[in-house]
């Protein structure tokens, strides 16, 4: 199976957006004590940003710069 360079990006911007999702729903249970409600909705982030690393990878293939930057940016988040 073959992915473009085109449905890569709307995958990596979906996955960009329920990143910033997730990160507000957990700063927002995590401060208010409910670290058990807060756990899965990290790992949720976590998986949205290994798909925009492992995605930036077939961007790359056409756009080194920009598909670099998201590698880097998917697996410092």
């Amino acid at each position: 199976m073959s992915i473009s360079t085109r449905d890569a990006g709307r995958i990596i911007a979906a996955a960009l957006i329920l990143t910033v999702i997730t990160q507000i729903a957990y700063m927002a249970l995590s401060g208010g004590g409910q670290q058990h409600i807060a756990y899965p909705i990290w790992r949720m982030e976590a998986l949205a940003a290994l798909a925009v690393a492992v995605l930036g990878f077939v961007v790359a293939s056409r756009h080194a710069l920009v598909g670099g930057c998201l590698v880097v940016a998917g697996l410092g988040n």
